[in-house]
């Protein structure tokens, strides 16, 4: 786990990140110790030790007319945090009530980060038991991006809330989805045709991701119960008219 980067993800700032850490790794010091740990410039330190004062993660005294600067405890920021939480999860219904939704709207995502946001929406989307249903699959050239986060964490939670994923896709691609999925979490049936299209095109809740795998993997993110509806029944037309196949467990 990188420490900054996780530090930014809860709204620290790349400096206040790397600051915070020198506080926490080298205890009560002067600002000079500071700025070696770091090499930051001394108008950032000291901008940013004002800030961690603010926020309560850090303190400073007064030594031999020297400031020098300590981390609280770190349990602090975790505490913080969980308020903040919770104030934001206590005024969620009267944002909810502000909130004037469009009819349609579209997100654009790229490379890994932007698959691994996708499949948080899905998690976030789609209530339990209900399902995804995907059109084209785009075999191993999918699981070539998902490969580079823990996809399966979150396929194992989605199946777990008895969430599947239903495909439909072409013979020569369902060897990569196969070796690639949780047994039972993913039927799959095949249409008749061997065709190759380096895009997919997922239905859920209200949206449609139609997914597109050339240099860089990009998603496009439609939200609009029109036309998701529309899919899914295009999704239904092409699923009778093929043909399952049985997935074999995979061995442990």
């Amino acid at each position: 786990m990188n420490l900054k980067h996780t530090l930014q993800d809860l709204g620290f700032s790349p400096q206040d990140a790397s600051i915070y850490l020198a506080l926490l790794k080298v205890g009560e010091s002067s600002v000079g110790a500071i700025i070696n740990d770091t090499g930051l410039h001394r108008d950032i330190v000291y901008g940013a030790l004002i800030r961690l004062e603010q926020q309560g993660l850090a303190q400073s005294i007064e030594k031999k007319k020297i400031r020098h600067y300590l981390a609280l405890s770190p349990k602090i920021l975790a505490r913080k945090t969980k308020e903040k939480a919770n104030l934001a999860i206590s005024i969620l219904p009267k944002l909810t009530q502000l909130f004037n939704q469009p009819p349609v709207s579209v997100r654009i995502y790229e490379g890994p980060e932007g698959l691994e946001e996708i499949e948080k929406d899905w998690a976030a989307s789609l209530k339990n038991g209900e399902k995804l249903h995907c059109i084209g699959g785009a075999g191993k050239a999918w699981y070539d991006v998902a490969k580079q986060f823990n996809f399966q964490k979150y396929h194992r939670q989605l199946f777990k809330r008895g969430i599947t994923l239903q495909t439909v896709t072409f013979a020569n691609e369902v060897e990569g989805i196969v070796e690639s999925e949780l047994p039972g979490f993913n039927p799959i049936r095949v249409l008749p045709q061997t065709f190759h299209v380096p895009s997919s095109t997922i239905i859920y809740a209200d949206k449609i991701q139609i997914q597109v795998f050339g240099e860089r993997f990009i998603s496009i993110v439609i939200q609009s119960k029109q036309v998701s509806d529309a899919y899914r029944k295009y999704f239904l037309t092409l699923w009778n008219m093929s043909k399952p196949i049985k997935q074999r467990r995979k061995k442990r």
